[in-house]
């Protein structure tokens, strides 16, 4: 990628690069060089045969490579899309899944929107669950549970943006509050309710990539 290469040529080179690590080359580097540039993808055909100046192709460089040795597309741009909402992502957290957008609307199907109800997110993560509940449940009192304190700093800060209000719980804390929990109101999982009422506990399953 030469100083005087342009999107285009540009994208077409990382895209190669990529091959052998990636089912969709093209695309990882299409949302990388947008990361570079601060541009919706769109605006990379549009100016497909503009240069890409020294500095932005040294750093596309740099991201492809780490694409290369096998850091998610995620954790570089620091975003991943879920249930329409754009999250934050780190390395302390794992990347969401596709398919855990099918627990959500499970979960919404049993989640009446004019009802206060109390959820429990268990191992939270990137707050994924929370955050998509959250938006669509405005009402419901959602409590975000994780081991990892640094895990909860990025769902926080996705809430934080997203303007939701959730309540975060770490460490032995997220023991006790599962227990107060379990006190104060009865559960489904699964799909099954193993009492009366309408709260669901779900844990938030994510992989990295």
């Amino acid at each position: 990628m030469s100083p005087t290469a342009t999107i285009d040529g540009s994208l077409r080179q990382a895209a190669g690069l990529l091959q052998r690590c990636s089912d969709s080359p093209r695309l990882d580097a299409e949302v990388l060089l947008a990361k570079v540039l601060s541009r919706p993808r769109s605006a990379l055909v549009a100016h497909a045969d503009a240069p890409l100046d020294a500095a932005a192709a040294k750093q596309f460089r740099h991201l492809i490579d780490e694409r290369r040795r096998g850091v998610p597309v995620a954790y570089l741009t620091g975003t991943r899309e879920f249930w329409s909402l754009p999250l934050n992502v780190t390395p302390a957290v794992l990347v969401p899944r596709p398919e855990t957008e099918d627990l959500v609307e499970l979960v919404l199907e049993r989640l009446r929107p004019d009802a206060p109800v109390r959820v429990l997110d268990l191992g939270t993560g990137s707050g994924a669950i929370a955050l998509a509940l959250a938006s669509e449940r405005p009402l419901a009192s959602i409590t975000a549970v994780d081991l990892s304190a640094a895990a909860l700093g990025v769902a926080a800060a996705g809430s934080r943006e997203r303007r939701v209000a959730l309540r975060f719980v770490v460490r032995a804390r997220g023991r006790r509050a599962l227990r107060r929990h379990r006190r104060e109101s009865p559960v489904c999982r699964r799909g099954r309710s193993r009492a009366r009422g309408a709260e669901i506990r779900a844990g938030a399953g994510a992989v990295p990539g």
